[in-house]
């Protein structure tokens, strides 16, 4: 609907739709006014202070810690990454993001259920070709399991 209204690319659509629900006003369920998710990268952003992809890859890192570490630390990790945004592009803000959440969640995320449920999942199929299953398993060639040169 808003790519039709607005008459942009589907992919701008989804990217301001989200931008609204991250950074735009909110109701509560008795109608009063909520501060946006992202309250200081969205005071910033009003202030022009920062760009719309710096905001937007500011709320990528922080909605990529863990619920159990964004419960903590949502807030510093949105205020260090605001602070350095304002002195360095969209890509740089990212490469921090992408740092903050290694030193935060060095093990990476927990495998899913259907990992655990099938644990060959992970496993070459039986349609790669013979070398590449070979490889993959630690086995040679004939020549060279006999001591041949090939």
């Amino acid at each position: 609907m808003i790519s039709t209204q607005t008459r942009c690319t589907p992919a701008e659509a989804r990217r301001r739709a989200q931008a609204v629900e991250r950074f735009g006003a909110r109701r509560g369920l008795t109608g009063e006014v909520l501060e946006p998710v992202f309250a200081a990268t969205a005071a910033a952003l009003a202030e022009r202070q920062v760009s719309p992809e710096h905001a937007a890859e500011i709320a990528a890192a922080v909605e990529a810690l863990p619920s159990a570490v964004r419960a903590e630390q949502a807030a510093p990790v949105e205020a260090a990454l605001l602070e350095q945004a304002k002195s360095v592009d969209p890509q740089a803000v990212r490469l921090l993001g992408r740092r903050v959440l290694a030193h935060l969640d060095p093990d990476g995320p927990t495998p899913s259920e259907q990992r655990l449920a099938h644990p060959t999942a992970g496993s070459p199929s039986p349609n790669y070709p013979t070398a590449a299953r070979c490889w993959m398993a630690g086995c040679r060639r004939p020549a060279a399991r006999s001591g041949k040169p090939s």
